[in-house]
């Protein structure tokens, strides 16, 4: 029970501060206000669905990627390290991510009949840094308790997320700009130590492999 709880937090929290549902809400708002209630809520479900399946299926098959490309787990924590810390910088000094969106999907995606999968889904909720995250935490999982543990920690987060993103309109108002951009900090702090976490452990893992080759 204990092991479950720890790695069910661990999994949560790590997930729940990248894919920031609710520093989202400012990217989904203006793609979907020109559509009716019932649309809105049908294309957060399914980008909800996308990007949760996304994130399951490159968790899982992920190892099997980097093995067969010769890439070891510890490259990838300090490369997602690495990376997660960039994001966690442009969240806390305020700048679009481009590691999430570029200007041209955006605008393309204005156009799209599939504006659930792009960008809503991929990148906005399941981008880079949730795919790398989930690929260590997976392959961290030690027993089958460790992996349902994960498996529910993520379907927690894109439950919550689909419920803000359902409300957003009200949690946008009752935060205004300020509040977002408070919470848009404090996700980038936190994201900023799992980044340093990750490439601290890389780099250890990195040293027995080469005290053992000595």
């Amino acid at each position: 029970m204990v092991e479950f709880l720890e790695y069910f937090v661990q999994t949560f929290v790590s997930i729940f501060v990248i894919v920031d549902c609710v520093g989202a809400t400012v990217l989904y708002l203006p793609l979907i206000s020109k559509f009716s209630e019932k649309q809105k809520k049908n294309i957060i479900f399914m980008s909800i669905i996308v990007a949760a399946g996304t994130l399951f299926v490159m968790s899982f098959i992920g190892l099997h990627i980097l093995n067969y490309l010769g890439i070891k787990i510890y490259s990838l924590k300090i490369a997602g390290g690495i990376l997660l810390f960039i994001i966690a910088m442009e969240m806390l000094l305020g700048f679009d991510s481009r590691t999430k969106h570029s200007r041209h999907e955006h605008l393309s995606a204005m156009q799209a009949k599939e504006i659930a999968i792009t960008p809503l889904a991929i990148p906005f909720l399941t981008g880079p840094g949730s795919i790398t995250a989930g690929i260590i935490l997976f392959n961290g999982a030690e027993s089958i308790v460790g992996v349902a543990a994960f498996v529910l920690g993520i379907l927690a987060v894109f439950a919550i997320s689909y419920l803000v993103l359902v409300e957003s309109q009200r949690v946008y108002k009752r935060l205004g700009v300020t509040g977002v951009k408070v919470i848009t900090r404090i996700m980038g702090l936190l994201i900023s130590a799992l980044a340093i976490q990750l490439i601290s452990n890389g780099i250890s893992e990195l040293a027995v492999v080469i005290v053992s080759l000595i």
